[in-house]
């Protein structure tokens, strides 16, 4: 069983080719998990407005390319690669 952390790489270089590893390897890194992300907001005062994960377009584009299984055969659920938060400044007074 591979972690989920090492699926969204494989499955981003296989979306882009391997001349795309060394700039996934820093996205992975250089970026915050969505919990961290939503704790600084929140620390620097911002409200939460919208909190969205995807996988939608990863499962259409490459589901056309590879089937990804478990130990068992069964089909393994696409990670989410997107996440997208809204939130707005509360204005302090």
């Amino acid at each position: 069983m591979v972690s989920e952390g090492f699926l969204k790489e494989f499955l981003c270089t296989y979306t882009w080719g391997p001349e795309s590893y060394p700039r996934e390897i820093n996205e992975r890194f250089g970026i915050l998990t969505k919990k961290e992300w939503i704790s600084l907001l929140k620390k620097a005062k911002f409200q939460l407005e919208t909190v969205i994960e995807s996988k939608e377009e990863y499962e259409k584009y490459l589901s056309k390319k590879l089937s990804i299984v478990d130990e068992e055969g069964k089909p393994y659920q696409y990670p989410n690669m997107t996440i997208l938060i809204k939130a707005r400044k509360t204005r302090v007074i």
